[in-house]
């Protein structure tokens, strides 16, 4: 743990007894408040928390999910069939176009009652979860820069991506 004091932050640590996944771990925090912002720290980006803050309030769903659009090409043709296995349908090499989280969450405290206490949870299995139960989850769609840097490839290539735009994600003032 680093002093971040220089950047006017204030960072308490929790530490996990066992691994708990990636939503598990908010049962270790004695005092979150009624809402709060959730996110991985394998991202880079210039979202605007305060407008997913402000979409998420004026929602009132139990949770927002920051969402951006992802394009795949696959290098294949794409065939559609019917019941009977007859081709009704071809695409050759198409981009498929998916909605997918950011990694980046505004929560209502309620999430809690979601996520069993001293177990792996995930955000797919909370996901699941409150969608079998009806709940409202928002989504804050996002068309600025995002970067998943989970792996050392992505991770070099956000190096450089924030070197020669660090205006952008450290804004001054």
């Amino acid at each position: 743990a680093g002093d971040v004091s220089k950047f006017g932050v204030e960072i308490e640590y929790s530490e996990e007894p066992q691994p708990l996944g990636t939503m598990g771990p908010l049962n270790l925090i004695d005092d979150l408040p009624d809402t709060f912002l959730a996110m991985n720290a394998d991202l880079l980006t210039d979202l605007n928390f305060q407008g997913l803050w402000d979409d998420h309030i004026s929602r009132g769903s139990i949770a927002t999910v920051a969402t951006y659009v992802k394009t795949t090409r696959l290098g294949l043709g794409v065939l559609e069939t019917d019941s009977e296995e007859r081709i009704t349908g071809f695409s050759e090499k198409p981009t498929l176009r998916h909605k997918v989280s950011m990694g980046v969450y505004v929560f209502q405290k309620a999430i809690l009652d979601h996520i069993p206490q001293g177990v792996s949870f995930g955000f797919d299995q909370l996901m699941a979860n409150l969608l079998a139960e009806g709940k409202v989850v928002g989504s804050h769609l996002f068309d600025g820069k995002w970067l998943d840097i989970g792996i050392p490839a992505d991770y070099e290539r956000a190096l450089e991506e924030f070197e020669a735009n660090r205006d952008r994600y450290l804004p001054v003032g």
